[in-house]
């Protein structure tokens, strides 16, 4: 944790700068003593534009202006200063209270290092490859060599894509399904929103939403990737001549295929506090697959590598009898099968890391504990520019029929109620909320007061007369 403190009459008097165990940066700022509303809310706009998303928050029990998605310090620094929101020297003090240990930063780092494995792997593969193709070229598959493209493929993804803080994503989910219970209830989120800050892409393009939709889904493409290429491994192996090589790599390309096909396909699903478990031994093994369906993948690839093995020792040791009539090219051999070898080892360890791996997302996954507070303060802004007549019943509808459901953060309603109440009451000491300084005749939030009884009442006729308000909000 870093702490930025700037002196004389800056409205904005401190920042602190939080990393999670997966990497990702959180920027707190908080307002001077004498700093009023107006001198500091121009910071919500210049780091919306700036690719930040921000929220008034709480943090370690005091108001700030929480904001994500801002990765340099210098970047932001800059940008407030030019606008005169910091000002006077700035002092920088480091701090140990967040610091993770390796335990907690391989655990939210277990796909890349799981891609950054198989990387390793595929070189001996490649080299055995390039061998094997020396040593028998008439045995040259198209589908072998499109079947290393494919494994490459996969373990870049998740190289690539499998580190990094994912907060963020789960964040944007959150908000996304806020405002589709909001529209669904007749009520209306302005574009400037703390709900809407998360959601709002429009300024971004196609290759910047493939890179975010790669980050959130390393395992999932990764694993298609590798169900490919055991599928492509399964069709070269039909044209084999040994009908034991033919059994072996026809089998270990059928476990890879499927067992990355139902480990892509399969969502993710912790356990819910106070929930049941199931008594059936169907329920119980669907349980187990769901908290984690890279298990699925990680044995399944796990058998094949150990088909992998005994087919590369039974290789081995025929090595002197298969080239006899060509002994120049034993050593060749040896070396090709000792590559695969290599190949097959890695992958192994490889396998045990992605076995013990999560998605990062699902029905009660938490990528990081900073996901509920964060989640917390949007919801308690979203109520706050609400009229306070609506509040209390805002309070409780979207604590029972919102944030507690399965696919936003799940638990106990009456423990998330408390808690929510309590972040609203908060909210409205806030400067950076900007309630303070709300002009009632322009609302952030337009309300339809409709009782959830009659809101079925709301028919397409009327739902259509609302869509011009709706413009530009993201749901």
């Amino acid at each position: 944790m870093t702490i930025y403190r700037f002196s004389g009459d800056s409205p904005i008097h401190e920042i602190i700068i939080r990393k999670s165990a997966g990497g990702g940066v959180r920027a707190f700022l908080f307002a001077g003593d004498h700093a009023k509303p107006e001198h500091i809310l121009p910071a919500k706009e210049l780091l919306n534009a700036e690719g930040g998303h921000c929220v008034a928050s709480i943090f370690e029990n005091r108001h700030c202006l929480e904001v994500r998605g801002i990765r340099n310090i210098d970047k932001l620094e800059s940008a407030l200063r030019s606008r005169g929101l910091i000002k006077g020297t700035t002092t920088i003090t480091k701090s140990q209270n967040n610091e993770y240990s390796l335990k907690e930063k391989i655990t939210h780092n277990m796909l890349w290092l799981c891609g950054v494995l198989n990387v390793i792997a595929d070189m001996g593969f490649v080299g055995y490859g390039h061998l094997k193709q020396e040593l028998k070229p008439e045995e040259k598959h198209w589908e072998e060599q499109a079947a290393g493209v494919a494994y490459a493929a996969g373990s870049i993804a998740l190289t690539a894509f499998g580190s990094g803080d994912k907060t963020d994503h789960h964040v944007r989910d959150i908000c996304t399904k806020l405002h589709a219970k909001l529209h669904a209830d007749g009520l209306i989120i302005h574009g400037t929103s703390a709900a809407s800050s998360f959601t709002n892409e429009t300024h971004q393009g196609p290759f910047q939403r493939l890179y975010k939709f790669l980050h959130k889904h390393p395992s999932e493409v990764g694993n298609s990737f590798t169900a490919l290429a055991g599928a492509l491994v399964a069709k070269s192996a039909l044209k084999a001549d040994d009908n034991t090589s033919k059994f072996l790599e026809s089998s270990l390309g059928a476990s890879t295929f499927a067992a990355g096909l139902t480990a892509a396909y399969i969502k993710e699903r912790a356990p819910l506090p106070g929930e049941k478990p199931p008594t059936s031994i169907p329920g119980k093994i669907w349980r187990w697959i769901e908290k984690g369906p890279n298990k699925i993948a990680g044995y399944g690839y796990m058998y094949s590598s150990i088909v992998h093995g005994a087919e590369t020792i039974r290789k081995l040791l025929s090595a002197k009898t298969d080239y006899q009539e060509t002994p120049d090219k034993i050593p060749k051999a040896y070396l090709a099968y000792t590559l695969r070898g290599f190949f097959v080892v890695m992958n192994l360890v490889a396998e045990i890391v992605l076995a013990l791996s999560s998605k990062g997302h699902g029905e009660g996954v938490k990528s990081d504990i900073s996901v509920e507070d964060t989640a917390y303060s949007i919801v308690a802004d979203t109520i706050g520019h609400q009229p306070a007549s609506m509040r209390e019943r805002l309070i409780s509808d979207l604590s029972r029929d919102f944030l507690a459901r399965p696919d936003v953060l799940g638990g106990k309603p009456d423990g998330i109620e408390s808690k929510l109440r309590e972040r609203v009451k908060l909210l409205n000491g806030n400067l950076w909320a900007g309630t303070q300084t709300q002009n009632p005749s322009a609302p952030i939030a337009t309300a339809i007061t409709v009782e959830k009884s009659q809101r079925p009442t709301l028919d397409w006729q009327t739902r259509s007369q609302l869509t011009p308000q709706l413009a530009g909000v993201n749901i």
